[in-house]
């Protein structure tokens, strides 16, 4: 819609070409101001607005036909507007608004709704009339010979826009486009790479406009997702390759692999004593060598005795036991996955077993050859060791070892000082698979009822001070053991009377 005014002084127009102060009719096209010349590319209607005080009445024309109102409908084919005036003063002034036909065509546009890291361009047709003016955003581009480019600084959606400075009034055109210049990424992080529990992997991607991303894990696709859990079952030893990808709408592709390794199996753990397998336990009466079977760091805690000990050396701590010293070990390993595992082992220290006379096991002259011997040697408490002597058709001697030990549910240690006396600390320990207390205690004929305490390796224990003769009563569902302590005299001491008598002898020399 075109609106004409005619006003006591018009607006000035921001046109070129826009009305001077002296003319009495000035027009706008939809509230933009028009110029003396009206470019009509499509039809269009123009209203015309009289407001001189000094006007009597008028009368307008289109292309010489007479109009009966003030909004004008108007077409390419019209030329001109025509306005006469007859005022007060008897004074009849005209005054024209042209016509001109346009086509404004449609632009080259080399711009696709997504763009990656290159400039943006259109070709307009400039006209002979009017002069497009060109804009992205708020920026206004540079006509080189009617082609127009742009160079986006940052990734982000765009607008251009087409519009004519000296026809506000005509319509505009707008063109939107996206525009990067980053590449997809994409990331995995897993909680650990290498664990025995279950793993969170956090995929992450970044791109402005993606069109498909996915995970593989062993090959198998599945659907995108910002937390993948990786699981294991016990006994399993797992490991995952997981792959991330992510395409843009460029077609250009990210992608990452990673590995992790789920393993639930204990780390192996084992003892090689004197060239043989360790059994949990075992009396022994000397150390030739000791080897751990194992790929990981062993920790060792032990108690001699029922105490506490530090090792730092198992080889030389077992080399410094004497006969009876019971060593009890617990041997921990763990996994860089976190597994773990502990084994307990018990070395009791025999004494030495007599050797038999090898001449029994010659050959000698007239006689038959004796090629088997066997000894049998009770050690600590119940345990008997076999020693089996054999010599082989080459005349050369071989020894079989061998450890019978019963089978007891429990057992009980007495670990007492070298020399009692007054204040002496005494230390019972008990050793129960079953985790039990003994069904009877008592101390000098008194039922004990305190509770039993725990040492680091997990052995109970009572301990109390030795202050007269005491005797010590336990009593196992296998088992009935009596301990009697007394105070040690000192050797050589004499009595008091002897001492004051020597002392009255003294004073009367």
């Amino acid at each position: 819609m075109i609106v004409l005014h005619l006003p006591p002084r018009p607006v000035q127009a921001t046109a070129a070409d826009a009305k001077k102060d002296d003319e009495p009719v000035f027009a706008t096209i939809n509230g933009e101001p028009a110029a003396s010349t009206i470019y009509c590319p499509e039809p269009m209607t123009v209203s015309l607005h009289l407001a001189d005080a000094d006007l009597k009445d008028y009368t307008v024309y289109l292309d010489g036909v007479k109009q009966d109102a003030l909004d004008i409908p108007i077409t390419p084919e019209h030329q001109t507007i025509t306005i006469v005036m007859r005022h007060q003063s008897g004074v009849v002034t005209t005054q024209e608004i042209r016509i001109q036909s346009i086509s404004l065509g449609e632009p080259d546009i080399d711009i696709p709704e997504y763009v990656f890291d290159r400039p943006v361009t259109l070709k307009w047709r400039k006209l002979p009339e009017l002069t497009p003016q060109v804009q992205v955003d708020q920026t206004t581009l540079k006509d080189a010979a009617g082609v127009y480019s742009y160079q986006p600084d940052k990734t982000g959606t765009y607008t251009v826009h087409v519009s004519y400075p000296q026809a506000p009034y005509l319509k505009s055109s707008s063109y939107t486009f996206h525009y990067t210049n980053q590449l997809p990424s994409v990331s995995l992080q897993a909680s650990a790479l290498a664990s025995n529990q279950d793993v969170t992997v956090h995929c992450t991607s970044d791109a402005p406009w993606i069109k498909t991303s996915y995970l593989e894990v062993d090959g198998q696709h599945q659907p995108w997702t910002s937390e993948l859990v990786l699981k294991a079952a016990d006994g399993e030893d797992h490991t995952y390759h997981v792959r991330a990808v992510v395409t843009d709408v460029f077609d250009h592709t990210a992608a990452q692999d990673i590995d992790v390794q789920i393993r639930r199996i204990p780390p192996h753990l084992s003892i090689l004593f004197n060239g043989d397998m360790m059994p949990s336990d075992m009396t022994f009466t000397e150390v030739r060598s000791l080897q751990f079977q194992t790929t990981e760091p062993v920790q060792l805690e032990g108690s001699l005795n029922g105490m506490p000990v530090s090792i730092l050396d198992l080889t030389q701590q077992l080399q410094q036991m004497d006969p009876g010293d019971i060593l009890q070990v617990r041997c921990t390993v763990q996994d860089r996955f976190g597994n773990i595992n502990t084994s307990v082992y018990t070395w009791i220290k025999a004494s030495l077993l007599p050797t038999p006379d090898e001449s029994l096991l010659r050959r000698k002259e007239k006689k038959p050859v004796t090629k088997k011997v066997q000894t049998k040697t009770k050690i600590t408490g119940d345990a008997v060791q076999i020693r089996t002597w054999t010599l082989d058709d080459q005349n050369h001697l071989h020894v079989r070892q061998e450890i019978h030990q019963p089978q007891k549910k429990s057992q009980i240690i007495f670990m007492v000082p070298k020399h009692l006396h007054k204040g002496s600390k005494i230390r019972i320990v008990w050793l129960d698979p079953d985790g039990k207390t003994p069904r009877f205690f008592a101390i000098n004929h008194k039922k004990i009822k305190t509770k039993w305490k725990t040492d680091r390796i997990g052995n109970r224990y009572y301990e109390f001070k030795l202050k007269k003769k005491t005797v010590v009563k336990l009593q196992t569902e296998d088992q009935t053991v009596r301990r009697v302590f007394r105070i040690e005299k000192m050797a050589g001491r004499p009595k008091w009377q002897e001492i004051i008598q020597l002392v009255l002898k003294a004073l009367h020399a």
